[in-house]
């Protein structure tokens, strides 16, 4: 498997796959299409209006980053309690931190983006995001290993949560749920 046939690299590419807002709510069966269309009139979320250049009238598209916030967001609404502003945020610092904690070892020792191949995508699932309950905190993304050690530096209630385990989930749903609508 290449790189661009991975999960996790197809729903996250820049010229990734679309979502309907049926697609969204089959991955977040926690969610309401009205919550949903609320988060995207105050702007918590960004949806696409329009599909390269053609409008699509009165159908809002979500990216994968887009779906990835929508999804991982909404769990931490009704785990935690979070605003969906707070947990949209947490999502987006998560993905990102485990992101750069998890690419120089999933791509060690590569020249060029062909022997990066495959992408070690159980790696991915290894971090877990720890974050401050304040709402400006910064979310870290740590081995699970080092989750009490990162609690102990912090000295405070943290939120705890698989974030990588949660995005390599959804990014197989998500490709299932695509191509079985193609």
């Amino acid at each position: 498997m290449s790189n661009r046939d991975h999960a996790l690299t197809w729903l996250f590419s820049k010229n990734g796959p679309a979502f309907t807002q049926a697609k969204v709510l089959e991955l977040a069966p926690n969610l309401s299409a009205v919550t949903l269309q609320n988060w995207a009139n105050r702007n918590i979320v960004n949806a696409l209006m329009h599909q390269g250049e053609k409008e699509v009238r009165g159908r809002r598209l979500y990216k994968g980053d887009q779906v990835s916030n929508i999804v991982l967001g909404s769990r931490l609404v009704d785990q935690f309690g979070l605003s969906p502003a707070e947990a949209i945020m947490k999502v987006i610092m998560a993905t990102a931190e485990v992101f750069m904690e998890w690419t120089p070892d999933a791509v060690k020792g590569a020249d060029h983006d062909d022997q990066k191949m495959p992408i070690k995508a159980d790696w991915v699932a290894r971090y877990w995001a720890i974050s401050p309950g304040v709402a400006a905190a910064k979310t870290r993304a740590v081995l699970a290993k080092d989750i009490e050690k990162t609690l102990k530096e912090l000295g405070r209630p943290c939120l705890v949560w698989p974030h990588g385990a949660d995005l390599l989930d959804l990014a197989r749903r998500a490709k299932a749920i695509y191509e079985d609508a193609a």
